[in-house]
């Protein structure tokens, strides 16, 4: 008795199970057709999706600007978004970066992104952007850093820094040239004393450290002199990353929304088809 008893539950889970996979049988067999042509259009939108998505690349060039600050440079990248969006606008971007038209059109946006500025002043930033062609990035990397290098108000801030910069290093080398002329000067004097001269020896030591300071500020004055066109390319085109999302990820996911539509569309009808047979 108390082993026919202990049998009973597996032999109630075996009809359950084979119950449950003959209604499943025979809900697919029903509405199978429904959840297939829910499947394929679900599929045939991804597809659709896939080619109406605008496709792109994101990539990025670090730069830093001695004569743009943040505001200024948004405001230029901004200028640019609206010319790339509107009709015509992409032959005054033409002349503005010296490219070809090709170029202008694989550029799809623009964005700055603004990084900690420098001791000296000068202004680092991200320049982000959308293209279509990654066989284009470098000539859109050098249409970029053309425009923003030939800006009027870049060209104008430029040339006054330029011409400052080269008061400052043409007083710089006067300083050094009367340095040397008095370094020579006491250096005879000193070498004309027979016992020596403290204050003299001094002179020349403290010579020599102005002469090294103003050494010191003459490279750099040099350096930012080299490096005066107003925008610098820290960093060039990174490998571009896109496009987003792929043909295989809209084509899943159509899939799959399709069959879940079709699967509750199915389910639905199957209630109400048991509840409408519960009424008759």
């Amino acid at each position: 008795m108390t082993g026919n008893q202990g049998s009973l539950p597996e032999k109630d889970d075996d009809v359950d199970l084979s119950m449950l996979i003959r209604k499943s049988q025979k809900f697919f067999k029903t509405y199978g057709i429904l959840i297939l042509i829910s499947s394929l259009t679900g599929l045939f939108c991804g597809f659709i999706v896939h080619i109406a998505f605008p496709k792109y690349f994101k990539t990025r060039l670090l730069m830093e600007s001695t004569v743009l600050n943040d505001m200024e440079q948004g405001e230029v990248v901004d200028n640019w978004n609206l010319l790339l969006k509107n009709n015509g606008g992409s032959q005054f971007l033409e002349k503005e970066f010296n490219c070809p038209e090709k170029t202008v059109k694989n550029i799809l946006f623009l964005e700055t992104e603004s990084m900690p500025n420098l001791i000296d002043g000068t202004y680092c930033f991200v320049l982000n952007l959308n293209v279509r062609d990654t066989s284009e990035v470098k000539n859109i990397q050098d249409a970029l850093l053309y425009g923003l290098r030939n800006n009027d108000y870049v060209r104008q801030k430029v040339a006054i820094r330029k011409e400052d910069l080269e008061r400052q290093i043409s007083k710089a080398d006067g300083e050094l040239t009367k340095l040397d002329s008095a370094r020579s000067l006491v250096e005879s004097l000193t070498r004309g004393e027979k016992n020596g001269n403290d204050r003299l020896i001094l002179d020349v030591s403290n010579i020599s450290k102005e002469k090294v300071e103003i050494g010191e500020k003459l490279a750099a004055l040099r350096e930012r002199l080299a490096f005066g066109t107003g925008v610098q390319l820290v960093q060039g085109v990174s490998v571009p990353l896109g496009p987003k999302p792929g043909m295989l990820s809209l084509l899943g996911l159509g899939l799959i929304g399709g069959f879940l539509i079709g699967y509750f569309v199915a389910f639905v009808k199957s209630i109400l088809r048991i509840s409408k047979n519960l009424k008759n």
